[in-house]
């Protein structure tokens, strides 16, 4: 099933439409909320990004590499990427 096909599925459900699953031959209607609920799932988040400036320098954080490179030497200057589990 493609995630068009999915969508398709899950707007008619939304919509009040009988949905049906193949069991084998015959086919049989079931509740895909019902199904969902007893998953976890989620849309993966994007990790933030940001640079720092190490060194003797007081610690500061900016938004972009750009930002940081401007105020102080590109070898002072890392990214920080978060760790998503």
């Amino acid at each position: 099933m493609t995630i068009d096909e999915m969508i398709e599925v899950l707007q008619a459900a939304k919509e009040g439409k009988a949905i049906q699953e193949r069991n084998g031959v015959d086919w049989k209607e079931f509740s895909v909320a019902d199904r969902l609920r007893h998953c976890e799932v989620r849309v993966k988040p994007e990790p933030r990004r940001f640079w720092i400036i190490v060194g003797s320098y007081p610690v500061i954080a900016c938004a972009t590499r750009h930002e940081c490179e401007s105020l102080y030497p590109r070898q002072n200057v890392i990214e920080v990427v978060e760790v998503l589990k």
